[in-house]
């Protein structure tokens, strides 16, 4: 189940563990009937008070939402399930095989995590079928219960969700209790509710519907695209859609023109809600092929383009627009597409990026760019011992360009909806700063547009749920939230919130400097294994990742990326074993095991030193001779801990934050020869394989085993600006080539470098 809290922690984890308890012992009862006309007025004050609720501010962090025993859902038709009443209901039950039939007859109240409704049932009222209309003579009306759905598509309005001008159907329903202990019906899965109108063939004989004043009234397809144009012109999106598709079933061979008419402009309202597979599909089916239709069939041609484009499948975009475009040459809005198009394709083809403009363009309020993926150097393969992994198709060089991926699904701290939360997962008790809005947003997203289900549940996650199956059942695809809770879990990353600023803060879109605002989840990335000692590097630039190469890579070699690094192998094996499930074996990580404890307690010990040494001369390297010989000892004794033989081409890092200390000293203190051999040391702890900094020659390369550092490359820096200052210009310049190289790689893109001013090394 899903709830949300805004509690404390030890609070939430108390309420949680009572209310489950609570859960288990009603668990089985019968339901307690609740009055609806009693039920509604109660429902109706939370939502007033909830609305007064909302304008105050909560403290960040403050939500804790709820996760609770998976369950898969419903996978049977509803003509193939038993109906039962909300009488019938029992607590804590997953009623299998049976399906509720209700109507909504209450406000909806959204909250964060979920859209609430009071349903009813057991209106009795009697039809009476006439030639254009039906009365419906209300009766009493009965019982009635709170419904939750939970990740419900909040764009889709008082129309789309919950809609009262017809009756919902509730499949495999689950009665359960909220953190008050009241009883409702939780939806957690959004498939399991389908909409129905009263004339459907499951609708009960005493219907539940209250009409407008009793009556139903049966409209042409004429009718129902003109009350559709009158929606969409509200920009009541799901009513446009609906109206549309009434007009279709209405439709007679007779009245072919309304037809094309309908489904044109169904795909106009699909697109509006960016439900693209349905816009495709709409588009298509409202081409007439006719020379007197040229102008209707060139909107139809550009929605199916504009679809196929945000679908990614930018070959048939391209070929839509050109069947667009071949009777009207002129029209600048499909020219423009075209162009982008085109470019598209390019990227695609090549891994040609325009990373200036792209950089330019973003803010803010410009987070997602504009971009194709860039595939062709990568292969998905079996990887021997891990499942799946990518593996290099062609030899690439360190900084390549490897892999460049636009998120599938993307959220930042700026957008609107976005909250910061913790969840409680309950299969496991415990709190984490799991990404809510993410699993909504890839939830959303993937009901609006079905095709990119398979990509996503092919990914890794602990619930199994339907695995890779992708069904279609009464006319919505099923996606399991919980299946897709734990994928978002595995395989989403971390990003941060795109700016302006990035463009010129060192390191600005790596995340050295941009604390950790966003998420998202790049599908064919996320198929990179794991290694602490990785073959690409990962940059977020807005929504688009960009992995470059580290090390030479050669081709059939199977590409690695660090996921996290933390110090210590037991810290970084327990992180990756409970976020990831699994335990790194890399070089580094088997030299670490095979150390002594002793040997290890030592160097923490040190390593603690350091840090406190660094932290007392954080703002400013001390120049006395005195400090500088602490820092170069302290060095020396941390180094001494590492055996040559086991450490051999594996990084040694434990002290490297305080050797960049060093390098900054010597920087200040004018001793550029050492700057510079410091600089050289730092590369030899990442296990460079050659390393040689000198008057003459500037050369780093990677080795097998060798790891990559921000401080590392800001290191170079200090090198070269110290060589600015000792006269040595061309020294300085060759330094800041291979600083920029070494940079480009951590950072994606070039934005940031701090470039040694012209009137310097002049």
């Amino acid at each position: 189940m899903a709830l949300e809290m805004s509690h404390s922690l030890e609070a939430a984890r108390k309420r949680l563990t009572d209310m489950q308890q609570y859960a288990e012992s009603e668990s089985g009862k019968p339901r307690t009937a609740k009055d609806s006309d009693t039920l509604i007025k109660q429902f109706g004050d939370e939502v007033e008070h909830w609305k007064k609720e909302r304008k105050q501010s909560q403290p960040e962090g403050s939500v804790i939402t709820t996760v609770g025993m998976p369950y898969t859902p419903c996978i049977k038709s509803m003509y193939e399930l038993e109906k039962i009443t909300l009488s019938e209901l029992h607590t804590e039950t997953h009623h299998r095989g049976k399906m509720l039939i209700v109507q909504r007859k209450s406000k909806l109240l959204f909250a964060r995590a979920m859209v609430c409704a009071v349903v009813v049932d057991e209106v009795h009222c009697s039809w009476f079928p006439d030639s254009k209309r039906f009365p419906l003579t209300p009766g009493k009306t009965g019982d009635a219960e709170v419904l939750q759905l939970v990740h419900a598509d909040t764009a889709l309005g008082e129309d789309g969700l919950l809609p009262t001008d017809g009756l919902l159907v509730i499949k495999e329903p689950y009665f359960t209790f909220n953190n008050e202990k009241t009883g409702i019906i939780l939806v957690d899965h959004p498939s399991d509710i389908v909409s129905i109108p009263i004339s459907h063939i499951l609708a009960p004989a005493e219907s539940l519907l209250q009409h407008d004043g009793g009556l139903i009234e049966i409209k042409s397809a004429t009718e129902w695209k003109t009350a559709g144009n009158k929606a969409l012109g509200a920009k009541r999106y799901a009513k446009a859609i609906n109206c549309y598709s009434q007009g279709l079933a209405a439709a007679t061979p007779a009245v072919l023109d309304v037809r094309f008419d309908l489904y044109r402009n169904r795909a106009q309202a699909n697109l509006c809600l960016e439900r693209f597979d349905a816009t495709l599909f709409d588009a298509l089916s409202a081409v007439i092929g006719s020379e007197e239709a040229t102008a209707r069939d060139s909107k139809a041609y550009f929605r199916a383009a504009f679809a196929t484009y945000h679908l990614r499948a930018f070959v048939d975009a391209k070929k839509h627009l050109e069947r667009m475009l071949e009777p009207t040459p002129d029209d600048i809005d499909g020219a423009r597409l075209l162009e982008r198009t085109n470019l598209r394709l390019h990227e695609q083809a090549t891994g040609d990026y325009d990373f200036p403009a792209i950089t330019r363009n973003i803010s803010t309020t410009n987070k997602r760019v504009d971009v194709a993926d860039f595939f062709n150097k990568t292969e998905l393969k079996p990887s021997a011992g891990r499942g799946r992994g990518l593996f290099a198709t062609v030899d690439i060089k360190p900084g390549e360009i490897v892999v460049c991926e636009k998120a599938f699904c993307a959220v930042f701290d700026t957008d609107e909806h976005f909250i910061r939360t913790a969840t409680y997962g309950a299969r496991n008790q415990t709190i984490t700063p799991y990404p809510y809005v993410l699993w909504k947003a890839a939830i959303t997203k993937l009901h609006r547009s079905p095709s990119a289900l398979s990509k996503i549940v092919a990914l890794t996650g602990e619930w199994p749920g339907l695995g890779e199956a992708c069904l279609k059942i009464d006319g919505t695809t099923i996606v399991d939230t919980f299946e897709i809770h734990d994928i978002v879990g595995r395989n989403g990353y971390a990003s941060c919130t795109p700016s302006k600023q990035q463009a010129d803060t060192i390191f600005g879109y790596c995340g050295y400097i941009n604390e950790t605002s966003g998420s998202g989840i790049w599908s064919y990335a996320s198929y990179l294994n794991h290694s602490c000692v990785p073959s690409v590097e990962r940059c977020p630039v807005g929504d688009l990742m960009i992995y470059r190469a580290v090390k030479p890579i050669a081709k059939g070699e199977e590409l690695f990326a660090c996921y996290d690094f933390l110090d210590g192998v037991e810290n970084r094996h327990e992180e990756q074993e409970r976020v990831w499930g699994f335990i790194c074996d890399c070089m580094l990580c088997v030299a670490e095991v095979l150390e002594s404890s002793e040997t290890k307690a030592k160097r923490t010990k040190l390593v603690e030193a350091a840090k406190a040494f660094v932290d007392d001369h954080s703002l400013m390297p001390n120049s006395d001779q005195a400090t500088v010989t602490r820092a170069e000892m302290l060095v020396k004794r941390i180094k001494s801990t590492y055996n040559d033989k086991k450490y051999e081409g594996v990084p040694r890092t434990a002290a490297l934050e305080l050797q960049y200390w060093l390098t900054r000293a010597y920087h200040h203190r004018k001793d550029s020869k050492r700057c510079l051999a410091s600089t050289a040391e730092m590369f030899r702890m990442l296990a460079w394989k050659s390393v040689k900094l000198d008057a003459h020659n500037v050369i780093l390369e990677p080795g097998k085993g060798s790891r990559l550092s921000v401080e590392a490359v800001m290191s170079l820096n200090w090198s070269r600006n110290s060589m600015v200052l000792d006269g040595k210009a061309g020294l300085s310049l060759k330094l800041s080539n291979k600083q920029k190289e070494l940079y480009i790689m951590l950072n994606g893109v070039a934005n940031g470098f701090p470039e040694i001013p012209v009137h310097l090394v002049a």
